[in-house]
């Protein structure tokens, strides 16, 4: 952030949100320094396992465009253990973005989304090649942001429905930029669709306010306190990352010696209590509104600049640990990352792989898929729909052919034909027998891989 320096898929998905529950806690790891190339890497999003994505804000530089690396943590959560990044070499330019802070992975399409903040826009990307492949319309209030106070932020919810952003500081008409007095207030804009094969719509915009800056100094214009990263939770709550540079009176040689760099993250667990104000020209000059509430959860200080924040991979006891990361591009903050465990929510992770010939000529997975994470307790319900249910019903219509049977690794699943409904209670897998013939039947010619698809949706 250069201000501070000194296939269509086969799955269909649709899951409540459950009330955010009491007790979440986040605990504070030892940070971790990555390599320092690329140096300007802002964004951050989990892939699965050890895999993660970052964007690096280069503009057209050298170094910018997305990047794949891994990362191992230890048992607990709170360190990591070994890094690597793909090279500058190896790295994927996204389009014509040029200025890109934000990144999401799209479980349902393998696509990756990036917010560009001097393009004011949010697009999805073919990772493998960088073609732009889709889009979200910005409303145009949300492009009046002054210079680089834009797009900091994006993060996709687990179950694919659910995308993400909002500006750093707030809007030219909606108040001031942070100071030591007051902090400044942003829209916190939710992008949702009611089925991964669906297209993004705007549904709500909601008032966030972050903190006053810890030092009153404007160092040469420089200070400043905004959200710099989001981290969507299976419960439908947000995880908030508050990035502050402020400066003391304190001076040698003209320069000050006492400083701020420092990030808060805060727990916004009903974002849908507060006004929607996406009809709102301004939220200043005397407009009524109710923004969300929020709840610290930790913070950290030092020479680290960071933008990034992302869930990463279940632990054993069931916590889930996040990374932060941060952009070293300024020319002195460290290039580190910083691990959190989030605790408090019951979350499991329900896994479509691809068909496996190991699992039996007659038994099939969803041919996309992986990543999605569900409130342990959430009551789904299952159904084949496209060409495999047309198949099923063909089967229950007079012939011998038997209909597709559901069930989960750990058995819990029940139903048969095109419908079934199972308590995600744990992580599983979700499997049906008996499609192939089904399918054969059906059509003569339709192979699983290329025709069944099916969605989860919550019960009415």
């Amino acid at each position: 952030m250069e201000g501070m320096k000194l296939r269509l898929p086969a799955l269909l998905v649709l899951a409540a949100s459950a009330a955010a529950g009491d007790g979440v806690s986040l605990a504070v790891g030892r940070t971790f320094t990555r390599p320092s190339v690329p140096k300007s890497l802002s964004g951050v999003t989990y892939l699965g396992g050890n895999r993660y994505w970052a964007v690096a804000d280069d503009g057209t530089g050298a170094e910018g465009g997305l990047y794949e690396f891994t990362a191992e943590l230890g048992p607990e959560g709170t360190n990591v253990v070994s890094f690597s990044i793909c090279s500058t070499n190896e790295r994927v330019r996204l389009g014509s973005a040029a200025d890109l802070e934000g990144c999401a992975y799209d479980p349902a399409t393998g696509w990756v989304w990036a917010s560009d903040e001097g393009g004011r826009n949010v697009r999805a990307y073919d990772p493998a090649t960088g073609e732009q492949v889709g889009g979200v319309h910005v409303p145009y209030v949300l492009t009046t942001h002054p210079g680089n106070f834009g797009f900091e932020a994006l993060s996709m919810r687990g179950d694919g429905l659910a995308l993400w952003t909002c500006n750093e500081e707030a809007l030219v008409g909606d108040g001031a930029r942070s100071s030591h007095a007051a902090g400044t207030t942003v829209r916190l804009a939710k992008y949702s669709r009611r089925s991964v094969r669906d297209e993004f719509a705007l549904e709500a915009m909601y008032p966030y306010t972050t903190d006053a800056w810890t030092y009153a100094n404007d160092y040469r214009g420089k200070a400043r306190l905004g959200v710099a990263g989001l981290c969507a939770l299976p419960d439908g709550s947000l995880l908030v990352l508050e990035r502050e540079l402020s400066f003391d009176d304190k001076m040698i040689f003209g320069v000050p010696y006492v400083f701020r760099l420092g990030w808060r993250v805060y727990r916004v667990g009903r974002p849908e209590d507060a006004t929607d104000v996406q009809d709102f020209d301004s939220l200043a000059d005397g407009a009524t509104w109710t923004g969300v509430g929020k709840t610290f959860l930790a913070e950290g200080d030092g020479v680290s600049n960071c933008e990034g924040i992302c869930l990463g991979p279940r632990l054993a006891d069931g916590r889930l640990s996040v990374l932060l990361l941060s952009d070293a591009g300024d020319g002195y903050s460290a290039a580190l990352l910083q691990p959190l465990v989030l605790s408090g929510l019951d979350v499991a992770t329900l896994d479509f792989p691809p068909p496996d010939a190991s699992l039996g000529a007659d038994a099939a997975a969803s041919s996309v898929g992986s990543n999605y994470r569900f409130l342990a307790g959430t009551r789904l319900s299952v159904e084949l729909s496209g060409s495999a249910a047309d198949a099923a019903r063909h089967a229950a219509g007079g012939t011998s052919v038997p209909l597709p049977r559901w069930s989960l690794a750990s058995g819990a699943a029940s139903g048969a034909g095109t419908v079934a409904s199972f308590e995600v209670s744990g992580d599983d897998t979700l499997l049906w027998t008996g499609l192939s013939a089904a399918l054969t039947v059906a059509t003569g010619t339709a192979s699983v891989g290329d025709a069944a698809f099916f969605r989860v949706k919550a019960p009415r």
